[in-house]
């Protein structure tokens, strides 16, 4: 056998039991008859890799709760072992970083967030990361085996490069070789993504898109940005720089946005934007002003109006352009988008081109730290695709 042949063997190995490993981790497919039905591989073959995966301790059997005696007993139920496959979560904003250990089951443990002042530098990033690295591998579960780093960051990024390239309002941080800096130091592989790519294949895994293979997901917060899920998989464009949906302009005769065009749509919808609108220092304030309705300054109602108008603009757009089965909003104050959220959904639903013959749920996310569980998502994501093999005696 030459070893072109003998690659190709072991490819299409890793590439089978990533794809068990996938199915078994997030519930699609959990007992060899429906391994064997979704997968389209043998009796044989399913049970070989069952096999081997147990035998190394990843994967185990559960008889049922009410298994019964005679020859129709079910079918034994498979599960991943707790912690077997675990990543560790960095999370980047523009004023902390945050991280945790995460498993391919969703289990979460060791969060931490530590906050820096307003003019970061590519070292203190660095030497945050580290901080937060080295804590979480002295202290992990002793079960826990750790097969990457992921990383979730503001953008923009050059994913193949491995590279933070030049945020808007974060310090100094320029052109940093992050994935070089970790790979180096930890020898782990490690993974970088936008952090609203994060966010959809978070909910993809382990909230709202289970079982939808087309999704969207929203963040408003510190910018505009959507990660999008289209067939199950992560649509990044040429660059990594789809999902770029802030900067799309909703009115050529507005106020210039800083990417050099008018009326763009984060102008009218991004948090930091809400709050300089209104004249107010935080979330809190301006909620508290919203309570009194009776007494809403003409400004503030003025701002809230354009952020209603812009939000169904937005809306429609992504239903038109993406088509997917669920939206969810996961970075953003839940108090102001509550506000207008049976409003979304429906004026979405009735102004779509598709209206009348589909529905789009439109939700908030399930998870309270979506971009940290979707950075574990990307190192868990080259296990499933057989891009990275678990370590099988």
């Amino acid at each position: 056998m030459n070893t072109s042949t003998a690659n190709n063997i072991m490819d299409l190995k890793y590439y089978n039991q990533g794809k068990v490993i996938k199915s078994v981790s997030l519930g699609t497919a959990c007992t060899r008859p429906a391994l064997t039905s979704e997968l389209g591989l043998s009796k044989m073959a399913i049970s070989k890799i069952v096999a081997e995966l147990m035998d190394s301790s990843i994967i185990r059997e559960d008889i049922p709760q009410d298994e019964g005696e005679g020859p129709k007993r079910r079918a034994k139920d498979l599960r991943v072992n707790d912690w077997v496959i675990s990543a560790i979560a960095i999370h980047i904003t523009r004023h902390a970083i945050s991280s945790m250990l995460i498993d391919i089951n969703g289990n979460t443990d060791l969060y931490d967030q530590i906050p820096f002042q307003d003019d970061p530098t590519n070292e203190l990033i660095i030497q945050i990361i580290n901080q937060s690295v080295d804590r979480l591998i002295g202290s992990k579960p002793e079960n826990c085996v750790i097969y990457g780093i992921g990383i979730a960051s503001i953008g923009p990024i050059d994913i193949s490069e491995g590279i933070i390239l030049d945020p808007p309002n974060f310090g100094s941080v320029n052109n940093l070789r992050i994935v070089e800096a970790l790979t180096g130091k930890y020898h782990y592989p490690v993974y970088l993504d936008n952090d609203m790519n994060c966010g959809a294949l978070a909910e993809l895994f382990y909230g709202h898109g289970k079982g939808n293979r087309d999704l969207v997901f929203l963040g408003f917060n510190h910018g505009v940005g959507a990660g999008i899920i289209v067939n199950g998989e992560l649509l990044h464009g040429a660059d990594g720089h789809a999902g770029e949906i802030g900067h799309v302009s909703i009115n050529p005769f507005g106020d210039k946005c800083a990417c050099g065009q008018k009326g763009c749509v984060e102008l009218y919808v991004k948090g930091d934007n809400l709050l300089k609108n209104t004249r107010t220092k935080s979330f809190e304030e301006l909620n508290e002003i919203l309570s009194d309705q009776n007494h809403v300054p003409v400004k503030v109602r003025y701002v809230l109006d354009e952020y209603q108008t812009a939000m169904r603009t937005l809306l429609v757009m992504v239903a038109n352009i993406y088509d997917p089965n669920v939206i969810v909003i996961g970075d953003s104050d839940r108090n102001i988008v509550g506000r207008y959220m049976a409003d979304f959904y429906s004026y979405m639903n009735t102004h779509m081109l598709n209206h009348g013959y589909k529905q789009i749920d439109l939700v908030y996310s399930s998870l309270d730290h979506p971009f940290l569980y979707g950075a574990g998502g990307i190192v868990f994501q080259k296990i499933m695709n057989g891009e990275r093999p678990v370590s099988v005696s």
